[in-house]
């Protein structure tokens, strides 16, 4: 009797020791998938983050207004933003600005200067094909369109039309300056007047 009672408390420690021995290994086992999980979820939470700032860097452009807006100057811009976007993001048009001189319906390109002018340099001037651009062409403008230009007579004005009959249209409102007499000063009282 005290025989069978001595195996049946062999048999039940060696049950609990095995018990608790493969109980152990589970734990660590559960423990090292976890720690496992946590790394992979990491490792996609960085992925992530890094794909989702490659997308913004790719989509985003960089464009210029100026003019008469509150906050002139560079701003970044996501892709295919339009010029309305831009011009509320610089604090809009200011007391003498005429906003709807440009189109800001336009969609931005990178690179872009967007110029808001005031009453005074609107000219509404037709172009070739009927449109108004409020903006005197420098290739197509004739010399009573040119000298409406602030400091450009008439001598600047037919030297701005033999300039480009001479060497091409002009590619750069800037390549103005390349007329004998118009320098930097003078550039930019008209460069948001002008266009090409």
């Amino acid at each position: 009797m005290q025989k069978k009672y001595i195996k049946f408390l062999i048999c039940l420690l060696a049950f609990l020791l095995a018990g608790m021995f493969f109980g152990m290994n589970g734990l660590e086992k559960e423990e090292a998938q976890w720690e496992t999980m946590q790394v992979k979820d990491t490792v996609l939470d960085n992925t992530l983050l890094e794909t989702v700032s490659i997308q913004e860097t790719v989509n985003n452009i960089y464009v210029h207004i100026c003019g008469e807006v509150i906050k002139p100057g560079v701003y970044q811009m996501p892709e295919g933003s339009r010029v309305y976007e831009l011009l509320a993001l610089a604090g809009g048009a200011t007391a003498d600005g005429v906003p709807d001189a440009v189109n800001l319906a336009d969609v931005l390109a990178d690179g872009e200067r967007i110029v808001i002018p005031t009453e005074e340099e609107v000219y509404l001037i037709k172009e070739p094909n009927g449109a108004e651009t409020g903006l005197i062409n420098l290739n197509t403008a004739t010399l009573q369109q040119l000298m409406t230009l602030p400091g450009i007579g008439e001598a600047k004005a037919a030297d701005i039309i033999r300039y480009r009959e001479s060497n091409g249209a002009f590619k750069d409102i800037s390549d103005i300056m390349k007329i004998s007499g118009i320098k930097d000063a003078l550039f930019q009282k008209i460069q948001s007047l002008i266009t090409v």
